[in-house]
């Protein structure tokens, strides 16, 4: 995501959030006030700058939110099969329901096990050593991704991981 999207898990964390941009949107309108008044450039410059990182922080937000369902429509497991990527690691699931990743991003996952859908979008990935992860499948800018997703909505920080990146035919 673009480094200038918040998100956040913290409690209150998006009142915050909402509190800092409006400070430094008030700030900035005083700033180019009083730079225009006074015929302080440097202080209308600032100003200035300060309002057009709070536009570009807003428009970065909002076009991430318009991008972003946390509720993808998967029809069958055939949607969630095929080569996955996080860099250059990589995430196999296959139609067998079994998987294989490699890589630094595998290290909740496992290297091999088997897989599950559960619910509409989550995945649990079973290690062969017995171990259980469950990821849920989000779609952002129209590929499907993988992230760990809490139970309530207000705590997700945001991060995805693998995305599809070849889907078996």
């Amino acid at each position: 995501m673009n480094p200038l999207v918040f998100r956040t898990g913290v409690p209150f964390g998006y009142a915050l959030f909402v509190i800092v941009l409006l400070s430094m949107t008030l700030g900035g309108i005083g700033l180019v006030a009083y730079g225009l008044w006074r015929r302080k450039l440097l202080r209308f410059g600032i100003g200035a700058g300060l309002l057009a990182l709070v536009a570009a922080i807003a428009s970065a937000n909002l076009a991430a939110d318009r991008d972003l369902d946390l509720n993808p429509m998967i029809r069958s497991d055939s949607t969630i099969v095929g080569l996955w990527l996080q860099g250059a690691d990589t995430l196999n699931i296959r139609a067998d329901h079994s998987f294989t990743c490699r890589g630094r991003a595998c290290r909740d996952l496992a290297l091999a096990g088997t897989w599950a859908r559960a619910q509409d979008f989550d995945i649990l990935f079973r290690a062969a050593s017995g171990g259980e992860v469950r990821r849920r499948v989000v779609r952002y800018r129209n590929q499907l991704r993988l992230t760990v997703f809490p139970d309530d909505p207000d705590e997700w920080d945001g991060h995805l991981s693998f995305g599809i990146g070849v889907p078996a035919s």
